[in-house]
Formats: structure tokens, C-alpha cells, sequence
């Protein structure tokens, strides 16, 4: 392999992974623009040594044995998917990092793709995770995204604040899923929980949600979740 080839599929990739990752970058997430650059990086050096090894090991006159070049690729992107797990994190009711994982294994396949010489694929896998890094959330700030969360209300014993709660999320064009209530003859308290169905559109959140129920006279405490 020309060592000009083998320049022009590294810059390639190096492109490809600022491309993809100034947009984590700007969005402040953990696996930004270096760690995209060297993830795609690392899958192009992977590849070209692939190639190179396998090419010479075939040039070799009367050799019985061939290495797989597709060997070291794979065992690559299996510790790419490690890595990305490790920047999903769930707070509450919430995961972030899906796409950042996501991003990282796609530069992986990216740096394959200019790593073994597709150079029209790999433009073709960089135009699309451009489309989806860039243009989407554009198309997502206009969907109703559904979300569930859990209201716990703990208020004191005797009180009739079960269905006055229930009645006054239904009056915030709420709809509870599952509702159940619980005493504690101890400490002379009763506590409701009740499932919900959010939207980000439309309906007040849930920080607003659990204030309004906080201000009523019997209730203790409010938590979501």
C-alpha cells in the first residue's frame, strides 16, 4: 500500500471525526471532539494494518496459512461497544448518553469504511450521521414526546387527598395510570403514588406538578421520580 493511500483515507477519517464530533462537543457531552477523532481514528489504523499484514502474508509464495483481515476490526468494535457504555448514565426516570454511545460504535464503522479504502461509503455514513447529528433534533423539538413518571404524595392520615389528587391532575389534562395509597398508623400518615403519563408539550412539568400539589393544607411531602 502507497503511503499516499494510506494518508488519504487517515485524513479522511480525521475529517470525519470533526465533523461528528464538534456537535457533541457543542453540546457539551463526555465523549466530545478528541474522543471521536481518536474513535474513528483508531478504527481507519486498525483496518490499514489489516490490510497491510494481510497483503503481505498473501504475497508470501507457498504459505498455507492466511490471516483474517476482518479479525482485528472486529475485536474493535466489540471494545468500542464497551466504551460506549460506559458514557449511558440514568438519572431517574431519564438515560442519557444514548447518542453519544451510539455515535462513537457508527465512527467506529465509519473509520472501517475509510480504513479499508470504501471512500465513497464512508462519505455516504458521514452524510448520514451529519443529517442525524444536525438536522434532526430540529424535527424533534416539534414531536409531543411522551414521558412516565412517578408521584409520590404523603399527607396526613384521615385526609380525603387521594382523589382530591387525582381529581386535580385530571383537571391539569393529566391522566393517571396506576394509583395506589398506603397508611402508616406509626407516624399517622397515608401515602398516594400515582403514575403518569407526561408530554413536554401541552402540560405543565413536573416540577410544576409537584409544587401545585405541594401547596395543598394536608400534604406532608411530594416526590417524583
Amino acid at each position: 500500500m502507497e503511503v499516499s493511500e494510506i494518508l488519504q483515507r487517515i485524513a479522511a477519517s480525521l475529517l470525519a471525526g470533526l465533523l461528528l464530533g464538534l456537535e457533541r462537543e457543542r453540546r457539551g457531552r463526555a465523549a466530545g471532539l478528541r474522543t471521536t477523532i481518536l474513535v474513528c481514528m483508531a478504527a481507519t489504523i486498525a483496518m490499514i494494518l489489516s490490510d497491510i499484514y494481510y497483503t503481505s502474508h498473501v504475497a508470501v509464495p507457498g504459505q498455507g496459512w492466511r490471516p483474517d483481515p476482518g479479525r482485528l476490526g472486529a475485536g474493535i468494535l466489540t471494545g468500542m461497544g464497551f466504551l460506549g457504555a460506559g458514557v449511558i448514565i440514568r438519572q431517574g426516570p431519564t438515560v442519557q448518553g444514548v447518542t453519544t454511545a451510539a455515535l462513537m460504535w457508527f465512527s467506529t464503522v465509519i473509520g472501517f469504511c475509510f480504513g479499508s479504502g470504501q471512500m465513497f461509503l464512508g462519505m455516504c455514513s458521514v452524510l448520514v450521521a451529519t443529517l442525524a447529528l444536525y438536522g434532526l433534533p430540529f424535527l424533534g423539538s416539534r414531536i409531543h414526546i411522551e414521558q412516565n413518571f412517578v408521584l409520590t404524595v404523603v399527607s396526613r392520615k384521615g385526609a380525603a387527598i387521594h382523589q382530591e389528587l387525582l381529581e386535580k391532575l385530571r383537571l391539569l389534562r393529566l391522566q393517571p395510570l396506576l394509583t395506589e395509597t398506603s397508611h402508616d398508623n406509626r407516624s399517622e400518615t397515608q401515602t398516594s403514588v400515582v403514575n403518569l403519563r407526561f408530554r413536554e408539550k401541552g402540560h405543565p412539568t413536573p416540577q410544576e406538578i409537584a409544587a401545585s400539589v405541594a401547596a395543598e393544607p394536608d400534604v406532608l411531602t411530594v416526590q417524583i421520580r
